[in-house]
């Protein structure tokens, strides 16, 4: 979950790009540079033992964050077809899914 600006950033739906001018500023202060030593180590043969973990990165800080557990299920055909899988996760899970809290209702400190 890396946590950078770049131009996509200006690109983001309303509710998702930077509210304010304090927000837009702290958002520029987090350079993609930071997040690549967390980046490389992760693909490389350092981080064998690692795996199926969330990790989250802004600036100069570094997070594990929690992981989910299984709250559904689909089988058999469910499964098998495109349109299954868009009628089961789609509408039968829908309110199952883990919500999308923008960062700073995750973060309340400026990235240090």
């Amino acid at each position: 979950m890396p946590f950078a600006w770049s131009r996509l950033i200006g690109s983001l739906p309303g509710g998702t790009r930077p509210r304010s001018a304090s927000e837009s500023k702290r958002f520029k202060s987090m350079d993609p540079e930071k997040i690549a030593p967390l980046t490389v180590f992760l693909a490389s043969d350092l981080a064998r033992e690692v795996t199926g973990q969330i990790f989250a990165a802004r600036k100069n800080e570094a997070f594990l964050m929690s992981q989910s557990d299984r709250c559904g299920r689909c089988t058999g055909k469910t499964v098998g077809r495109p349109s299954a899988c868009q009628n089961t996760w789609s509408r039968r899970f829908r309110s199952n899914f883990y919500p999308l809290d923008r960062s700073a209702d995750v973060f309340c400190w400026d990235p240090i």
